[in-house]
């Protein structure tokens, strides 16, 4: 799967001057499915203070939290924000005492398979907030996602579990594309259409919206294990036209083999 992946399809067909034409469009897709860095088993520990705001770092043998990219996956980065909750025990919390998060190929609980590929990436518990950034582009129209959530119950005390999903300057200026803020979870995943314990497909047209550069970033805050969300099949896209003129034309696109196949 590249990331620059092309999809020709012969538009239509006319006769002018002796000449024919195909009319095509160009569909480029950029992705992540969390499939490029490595799942390693076993739990993510922070080694900083959950007392302060901060990157997260890779540890060797722990599931991966920071990746630059390949060849056929965007890059992210994670990071932690500290909060009343966290600050009160920074030692403790957060997650310095290890948690389920980051790049994972689990699929007990009821995950079961990924929609796309074998591998996600997981949040949990994770005790203040946590960011998943994904790495910043640029001109494309569209953006889809999957979620999966765990079937349990999430607190609307002190602190309230939340979730969000916003798109714009890394970490300073977001367009909000899901936000449960103020609303218990269980009642916000029923208004966006979310089962427990099913994957969940999300598309938005970056343009209605006005923004079309930055990076999509999820954002949670639970304090339980139990509490759990996956993240895959990021798809950001955009469409072109052109011509390609003569019988030549046609047969490149013939050739093109021009379907780019998702994995399932």
């Amino acid at each position: 799967m590249s990331p620059r992946s092309v999809v020709f399809a012969a538009a239509c067909m006319s006769l002018f001057g002796g000449q024919a034409f195909a009319q095509w469009e160009k569909d480029i897709s950029v992705t992540s499915s969390f499939e490029s860095p490595p799942a390693a088993g076993g739990q993510y520990y922070d080694t900083m203070s959950a007392a302060s705001d901060h990157q997260l770092q890779n540890n060797e043998g722990q599931p991966i939290v920071d990746f630059a990219g390949s060849d056929t996956e965007l890059g992210f980065t994670t990071w932690f924000y500290a909060t009343e909750y966290s600050m009160a025990e920074p030692e403790s919390r957060g997650l310095t005492d290890g948690d389920w998060f980051g790049v994972t190929n689990f699929t007990g609980s009821g995950v079961g398979s990924y929609p796309d590929g074998t591998q996600g990436f997981q949040m949990s518990d994770t005790d203040g907030i946590t960011q998943l950034r994904m790495a910043e582009i640029s001109g494309f129209s569209t953006v889809s996602f999957e979620l999966w959530f765990s079937d349990t119950n999430y607190e609307t005390g002190s602190p309230q579990d939340a979730f969000s999903v916003g798109f714009g300057l890394a970490g300073i200026d977001t367009t909000n594309l899901l936000d449960s803020t103020g609303a218990d979870l269980d009642d916000w995943f029923a208004t966006e259409g979310i089962i427990e314990g099913q994957w969940a497909s999300f598309t938005f047209d970056l343009n209605d919206l006005g923004i079309t550069s930055g990076s999509l970033q999820f954002t949670f805050e639970s304090n339980a294990s139990s509490e759990q969300v996956f993240i895959d099949n990021i798809v950001f896209q955009r469409q072109s036209a052109g011509v390609v003129p003569g019988i030549g034309g046609l047969a490149f696109l013939a050739g093109a083999a021009g379907v780019r196949r998702r994995r399932r």
